[in-house]
């Protein structure tokens, strides 16, 4: 009985210590991939046009230029002249006035993330300084693309009118930031700017009168977080 106790003991010896050799050899290392993907722009989608509805301009003139400010959330107010160069006053301005129905532009962001909206960062006071007359300031609106007529000009653009967020000056020219809302799942925003007449007018060929007619232009709009 005893050699069969010291066998089997030895027996249970063996197959514990074959057991663990196995458990140890099945490990094995899985490999696993990661990835990213960078995603820095946001689609803007326009939800409308900007339109000043139907104005009326005496002329223009490389004296004074006159404009009318569209607000982000709708809504047309005349602003004060600006003096083009230093032989020219206020009152030199051609007469400029809203006839009525204008509508600011208006973009939506189908996110809920806090976001960055750029637009055009020309500044009216850069478009005429009183010394001189920069059109590559403003995005311009033309008749039937002839570069004799007179054009006008957009600058000072602003962001506003949001739903689902509320939006403030960025820190670069254009930029607004938009901070979304607890909850939003996207932001629909208004953008407004300011209209001039053409300072340029009466110099290089460039006629002085308006026309009767439509006068287009475009602007773009972008986002990002």
């Amino acid at each position: 009985m005893t050699k069969k106790i010291g066998m089997m003991r030895a027996v249970g010896l063996a197959s514990a210590v074959s057991a663990l050799v196995f458990g140890a050899a099945s490990l094995q290392a899985e490999e696993f991939s990661a990835s990213a993907t960078i995603q820095n722009t946001v689609a803007v989608e326009k939800v409308q046009d900007m339109d000043f509805g139907v104005l009326y301009a005496s002329g223009a003139n490389n004296k004074a230029v006159a404009g009318l400010k569209l607000a982000p959330e709708g809504g047309i107010t005349s602003v004060t002249p600006l003096v083009v160069d230093a032989g020219g006053l206020t009152t030199d301005a051609p007469k400029f006035l809203s006839l009525g129905d204008g509508q600011a532009a208006r973009g939506r962001i189908n996110s809920g993330l806090n976001v960055t909206i750029t637009v055009p960062g020309g500044k009216s006071s850069l478009l005429a300084t009183g010394s001189a007359w920069a059109p590559g300031e403003g995005e311009p609106l033309s008749v039937n693309g002839d570069s004799t007529e007179p054009k006008f000009y957009l600058v000072d653009f602003v962001v506003g009118d949001v739903d689902g967020g509320t939006a403030d000056v960025g820190t670069n020219p254009g930029d607004f930031d938009i901070t979304a809302d607890f909850g939003a799942e996207s932001i629909e925003f208004g953008i407004g700017a300011t209209i001039f007449t053409d300072g340029g007018a009466g110099d290089n060929g460039i006629k002085e009168s308006y026309q009767a007619a439509l006068y287009t232009g475009t602007f773009e709009v972008e986002a990002s977080y």
